[in-house]
């Protein structure tokens, strides 16, 4: 028979019995997570395009056309910094490709927020991003991660 005495300063005790047949061993790390590499990233770079292609579709009134402004639209016209930037931010990328979307993160909303001042069309400030990230990624030297299959490989 085991028996298991708990001790404290005030001089309670507990006591616990076990039958024979169950055996009790504790584990070596009680509190550690299992060792396992981290999981893949769902997100590649064709979702990002895809959002971005809808994206391009919604602001140009192609895919669910009207005759006025609509959430439709707006959100073509951010989709490029609310889908796109975010897919690709997700999946493990290098250093530079990682640079060029944390700017593009942080300038997008700036360039969305101004050029409806200077024209207020849907097309044109998605066309805008578009040409943003195209810019950004060759300045940082990141371009050839735009396709798909490029990156980090394991």
């Amino acid at each position: 028979m085991i028996s298991l005495s708990l001790s404290l300063s005030l001089s309670l005790s507990l006591s616990l019995s076990l039958p024979p047949s169950l055996s009790f061993s504790p584990p070596l790390f009680p509190f550690s997570p299992p060792l396992s590499p981290p999981p893949a990233s769902p997100s590649s770079p064709c979702q990002g395009w895809v959002c971005a292609i809808v994206g391009g579709l919604l602001s140009y009134n192609l895919l669910f056309p009207s005759d006025h402004p609509d959430i439709a639209r707006l959100l073509g016209m951010w989709s490029i910094w609310a889908l796109t930037v975010p897919a690709w931010r997700a999946k493990e990328c290098n250093p530079e490709e990682k640079d060029a979307l944390n700017y593009l993160f942080l300038g997008m909303p700036l360039l969305n927020i101004a050029l409806p001042f200077v024209w207020k069309s849907f097309a044109f400030v998605w066309t805008a991003d578009l040409v943003m990230m195209l810019a950004v990624y060759q300045w940082k030297g990141a371009s050839r991660f735009l396709l798909p299959g490029e990156g980090i490989k394991s």
